[in-house]
């Protein structure tokens, strides 16, 4: 950081490129066509070799190879640390009244109520509506409707949900640094935002449908959106976890078009339960609740 970067017509640091680009080459030739009688020590000279090769091209772009390394490693234990060594951040309610705290398990019913031609989502938890009632807000049918299954899953997993805090009512009122910076609105706008923003991409890949992993592209995206709250202190790991699971019960209440959300706080997990196709509101909560 503060270091002027090479010029792009540098010709020490193109000769070094070059010099790099070769001895790779060599070592990717012997990968390709290995030999049986190849030594010990020519093997190591090839990795000297490419060694010195990088060493001389970091230090003509100006950079602490040093540095570089020990970088990766923190990404590395950020993103894929052994799983022997995972440690779940803290929950960030933790020391606060129970009146302030996430509940062990949440169970939301969620489910959709035809309003002429537009599907709208109802959330319900103890028979009680939860937030405004949402359509997709978009021409295509794509299930955003059912995005708090998201706030649910980062809760759970994550320990964090600005939004479903203010539904609840579990804001941390007891100490107004924390109630005005990290459950006050601004809060809520950036989940809202960031939830957004990987839900457009999870559209391009069938809403992670068999997938394992996140797109490290996607992810480094993250720390820089909420850096300033407290759920920075979350690693990479979780936050793939987060998003894995949230779209794995998004994708089963989409097909199935209602389901309950069970979120478990305490056991960091999500799932999701089938809902009877009997189960609705009455007419005139209905009427009176739809919001446009």
């Amino acid at each position: 950081e503060g270091k002027s970067l090479p010029k792009i017509d540098s010709v020490e640091f193109e000769m070094a490129l070059i010099v790099l680009a070769s001895e790779v080459g060599v070592l990717l030739g012997w990968l390709a066509h290995p030999r049986d009688n190849i030594s010990r020590e020519t093997i190591l000279e090839i990795l000297r070799n490419i060694l010195h090769a990088l060493l001389s091209s970091s230090n003509a772009y100006g950079i602490n190879l040093n540095d570089a390394v020990w970088s990766n490693l923190v990404k590395i234990c950020d993103h894929r640390p052994p799983v022997q060594h995972r440690r779940e951040t803290p929950l960030f309610d933790d020391g606060f009244s129970y009146l302030e705290q996430f509940p062990d398990c949440i169970r939301m019913d969620i489910f959709d109520v035809l309003r002429g031609t537009k599907q709208i989502s109802f959330q319900q938890c103890n028979s009680i509506n939860i937030g405004k009632q949402l359509s997709d807000n978009k021409r295509e049918r794509d299930g955003y409707r059912f995005h708090d299954v998201f706030h649910l899953a980062y809760a759970a997993i994550l320990g964090w949900s600005p939004t479903l805090r203010a539904l609840l009512r579990i804001k941390r009122k007891s100490n107004g640094d924390i109630d005005d910076a990290e459950d006050g609105q601004r809060a809520g706008f950036l989940e809202e935002g960031l939830i957004a923003l990987i839900f457009q991409y999870a559209q391009g890949v069938n809403f992670f449908d068999g997938m394992t992993k996140v797109d490290y592209s996607l992810l480094k995206l993250i720390p820089d959106f909420v850096r300033g709250y407290e759920v920075e202190r979350c690693a990479l790991w979780e936050w793939e976890n987060a998003i894995l699971k949230g779209f794995e019960v998004f994708r089963q209440l989409r097909s199935y078009e209602r389901g309950t959300i069970v979120a478990n706080i305490k056991e960091r997990t999500i799932s999701f339960e089938e809902l009877p196709a009997n189960h609705l509101p009455e007419p005139r909560t209905i009427a009176s609740s739809i919001t446009s």
